[in-house]
């Protein structure tokens, strides 16, 4: 799990790069890309918020509409993210963008209709979020992010407490001098044993 976690978070940093990659090794056909901007009007009247949800709802059926990104003061296009039942991300990457003054459809993307590429792209931030196997998964992620602070602990501690054991192991083993007698002074100078001549 915790090799998990660090792969897809290294392959989140390069998100773009990864995105292209994949699609590029599956060969995926192009993406439907965002709509043009579309310029923001004076609010003459309120706006019709359930004819906007409607629209997104027939675009996407059986999704769950989960977030809605308001238009700017430049921008009057509304993103609405939804996430399909076959998704792994919890908001969804499915998307549909909405013209709210004419509360027109400009676009939309699937993303359970994607290619494979960005399918297996999609899924990476799940994957690292532990979204995948609901609260088992919430909790294999929780464990693995202890261990890392527990292996860099353990790692700063462990050398430090072998090192008096290997001085210990050095002291046992090591060849104390030996006692110098007289019948080891006489074999060193060469001089005739006594006791041999006696014997």
């Amino acid at each position: 799990m915790l090799l998990l976690v660090t792969l897809t978070g290294i392959l989140m940093l390069y998100s773009a790069g990864t995105r292209d990659a994949l699609r590029t090794l599956f060969a995926d056909a192009p993406t439907v890309p965002a709509p043009a901007r579309v310029t923001a009007q004076a609010q003459a009247q309120a706006i019709d918020w359930r004819a906007v949800l409607n629209i997104a709802q027939r675009v996407l059926p059986g999704a769950q509409l989960r977030r809605i990104v308001l238009p700017s003061s430049s921008d009057g296009r509304a993103t609405i993210r939804a996430r399909s039942p076959d998704e792994w991300n919890p908001v969804g990457r499915s998307q549909v963008w909405i013209n709210l003054w004419r509360v027109q459809l400009l676009s939309a993307v699937d993303a359970t209709a994607e290619g494979t590429g960005m399918r297996v792209s999609n899924a990476i931030h799940p994957l690292h979020a532990g979204a995948v196997a609901g609260l088992t998964g919430q909790w294999l992620l929780m464990l693995s992010d202890l261990l890392r602070p527990f292996f860099v602990v353990t790692g700063f501690l462990f050398p430090r407490a072998r090192k008096p054991h290997k001085r210990a192991q050095t002291r046992r083993g090591q060849q104390w001098p030996q006692p110098v007698t007289a019948r080891s002074r006489l074999g060193r100078t060469g001089a005739a044993d006594p006791f041999r001549r006696l014997g």
